[in-house]
């Protein structure tokens, strides 16, 4: 009975990750120097709940939302290995070198297939709490660290759906931070949001999607990640948006013209 209730916990969390606060950590990995900090003012007192990592592939590159960069590629990563190290406030070193491998995200949403999450839950030690890697780099490379974390209690996860409402995107150039209140109407004010997907027809949508809520802030998720239904599905924890404080960040290197988000509530 125990096996079988373990591996219902699994197969849930595989299926749905919902989504109440995300801190969006940008990491420069050095060749001398092993270890990524995990000490972000925003997660002290923070029940942690996960941890992603995030590059782009070769044909689809996207530049950090914080600076005029490229993130690292996939396939730079695969030349090193990645581990959590994960220290509680009461001293216990609970995840000791577990490997990062299947928590990367990249720009091909499809890459969310093979993700494995594992749940912390607890309250981290953030001065002794990091991410190492071993191997060697030839120069320095910039990811994108993500870690969920919770304030209030988790509404219930329901698929059930009471409307939607679908915006284009106003998208001109290919580096542009886009107000969400500058194309959202007031049908959405007030409603708490359980999904947003984004529609570029075949291309990945290359952009970030930087929410602030009733409840903390959602940091720069990248878009590929909303952007198709998956067996990973990423879900809202039934967040009521501000919109005049929330941004679509696009860093894409063109322009696309169809470019659509949907608000499911």
């Amino acid at each position: 009975m125990r096996l079988a209730i373990f591996t219902f916990t699994l197969l849930l969390l595989y299926i749905m990750t919902s989504i109440q606060n995300l801190a969006c950590i940008q990491a420069t990995i050095n060749p001398s120097d092993k270890r990524i900090s995990l000490n972000k003012d925003v997660l002290r007192g923070k029940k942690i709940l996960g941890l992603y990592l995030f590059s782009c592939t070769a044909g689809n590159k996207i530049k950090s939302p914080y600076k005029d960069e490229f993130i690292a590629l996939t396939s730079e990563l695969h030349d090193i290995s990645l581990f959590s190290n994960l220290q509680d406030i009461d001293g216990s070193l609970f995840i000791k070198d577990y490997s990062l491998e299947n928590s990367i995200l990249d720009t091909e949403s499809a890459s969310n297939n093979k993700l494995i999450e594992y749940c912390i839950n607890r309250l981290l030690d953030l001065d002794t709490s990091f991410i190492s890697y071993k191997g060697s780099l030839a120069s320095q490379i910039t990811l994108m660290v993500y870690v969920l974390y919770q304030t209030e209690n988790f509404e219930p996860i329901t698929d059930e759906v009471n409307g939607s409402v679908t915006f284009r995107l106003p998208i001109t150039s290919g580096t542009q931070d886009i107000k969400l209140s500058d194309f959202v109407n007031y049908t959405l004010k007030g409603k708490a949001i359980k999904q947003i997907l984004f529609d570029n027809a075949t291309l990945p949508l290359l952009g970030y999607l930087d929410i602030m809520h009733e409840h903390g802030k959602i940091e720069n998720v990248p878009v590929s990640t909303l952007q198709n239904r998956s067996p990973k599905e990423f879900v809202f924890d039934g967040v009521k948006i501000d919109f005049e404080k929330s941004f679509y960040r696009h860093r894409d290197m063109t322009a696309p013209t169809n470019a659509y988000i949907t608000f499911i509530y």
